[in-house]
């Protein structure tokens, strides 16, 4: 895993209208929109963004925020060839990671209520919080669990 680049924001933008793409123009309005506000928010959230490398080729990348008293995951996407071993689950425990290494105990994200993400993330522990009818997200959060501290006596 390494930071984002400048080059990498096409490739970015690439795989989230691929996986998004259809959601979005359905629920949200045109794709055009969508990908104009990407252009701006990414390199803006640069140091937000990890991107997973196979060789020269981008195959995943996680975009987190870390917020007053939550992490939010922004986006995270594994392209479809590189799905299946175990990528996604690993990346989320980067995010779990980056979560506890900020003292937050609680993550964050929100994902179209018909997207297989929506079963991916409950077998991960995630529960329905809340959504929005409007453009058919739902909002998810874990819990992580405090840790332990010992005490200097």
């Amino acid at each position: 895993m390494r930071a984002y680049r400048d080059s990498d924001l096409s490739p970015l933008i690439e795989i989230i209208r691929t996986h998004l793409g259809p959601y979005v123009v359905q629920h949200i309005g045109p794709w055009a929109r969508s990908e104009a506000m990407l252009r701006e928010e990414i390199p803006a959230a640069r140091d937000d963004i990890s991107v997973v490398m196979d060789g020269d080729r981008l195959v995943a990348f996680v975009w987190l925020t870390v917020e007053p008293d939550w992490l939010l995951l922004e986006e995270i996407h594994v392209i479809n060839d590189a799905r299946g071993r175990g990528l996604g689950k690993q990346l989320m425990e980067f995010v779990e990671g980056h979560a506890r290494a900020n003292d937050r105990c609680c993550i964050r994200l929100t994902v179209f209520r018909e997207s297989p993400a929506v079963h991916f993330y409950t077998r991960l522990g995630y529960v329905i919080v809340g959504e929005n009818a409007a453009r058919a997200q739902v909002h998810m959060e874990k819990a992580l669990p405090a840790p332990l501290r010992t005490e200097n006596r």
